[in-house]
């Protein structure tokens, strides 16, 4: 545990030594009281309170140790497996990231774009993520692959199943991923539909965008309990021009290459159909971990 302890330091602003002491009494056993009452170094800086806050820390930090053992397998067997890679797992104190890790390494064999690569279209997918200026358009370059699979019949078919491989690529980049769940918690909003449009319960958010950051805890375990009993459907939303915006910044190094529109159109593929799922899933379980703490 004491590998957290420079975490600790900062998020609790806490003097690094002191954090260290943290970790080792949690290592030993020792519980918050003992350390509140028999330990002056830690009871003359820190609240009783503060110190659970820290242990429960490394308690969850300890509960995802299992778990960061499988991804450092699955990567090494995987080959991709780098020093910094191993020190990202070992660090991480989110569990989101450690299933980001993984996601590449577990496609899935029925989804539109590993269809399309089946079909021999990672090659073209290939060229159009280099970004550069083509002497051929991208309908030129797509009539050169139909005929490949019976399926592939115009450069129309051939673009969209590059799409899905590019759309699918763009999703499983995990910095974007991260990217995604921040923006989406710092700046999202929460359309909140009640299953009876009458329900006096929920009539103040009827015809509202909530921001996120805007709901008291109380207010979103009431309303994430509603969602568990089927009272209601919350929606997390962002505005979507700031989020491929986003993307787009990330990803596209020159708007001048053959594929730019392409591109464009495969990031924003990404977020409706694959990020914006992935993204209201993980923005809601954090939500509901905080406003239970």
């Amino acid at each position: 545990m004491i590998e957290f302890s420079k975490q600790i330091s900062e998020k609790w602003n806490i003097a690094a030594a002191l954090a260290e002491q943290l970790c080792i009494a949690y290592e030993k056993g020792d519980s918050p009281y003992f350390l509140s009452e028999y330990n002056p170094e830690v009871n003359l800086e820190l609240t009783t309170s503060l110190i659970w806050e820290v242990f429960d820390f490394l308690r969850t930090m300890e509960e995802l140790s299992s778990k960061k053992k499988r991804v450092i397998n699955a990567l090494k067997k995987a080959d991709r497996l780098t020093p910094s890679v191993e020190r990202h797992v070992t660090l991480t104190t989110n569990s989101f990231e450690l299933d980001d890790l993984l996601l590449p390494l577990r496609p899935n064999p029925r989804s539109k774009g590993q269809i399309a690569a089946k079909k021999g279209l990672d090659e073209l997918a290939d060229l159009v993520i280099q970004q550069q200026e083509e002497q051929k358009s991208i309908e030129e370059l797509a009539s050169e692959y139909t005929g490949k699979d019976p399926s592939l019949k115009s450069a129309d078919s051939v673009i969209q199943g590059v799409k899905d491989i590019l759309a699918e690529r763009f999703a499983y980049d995990e910095t974007v991923r991260a990217m995604a769940r921040e923006f989406a918690y710092d700046d999202g909003f929460f359309e909140i539909v009640p299953k009876n449009k009458k329900d006096p319960a929920f009539s103040q958010y009827s015809n509202k965008l909530v921001p996120i950051q805007e709901l008291s805890k109380e207010e979103l375990l009431r309303i994430m309990t509603a969602e568990d009993e089927k009272a209601v459907r919350l929606k997390l939303g962002v505005q979507l021009f700031r989020i491929t915006e986003l993307l787009r910044h990330h990803f596209i190094t020159n708007p001048d290459s053959t594929g730019f529109d392409l591109i464009c159109e495969a990031i924003d593929d990404s977020w409706i159909r694959l990020l914006q799922p992935m993204v209201e899933r993980d923005v809601k379980a954090r939500l509901r971990e905080e406003a239970q703490a």
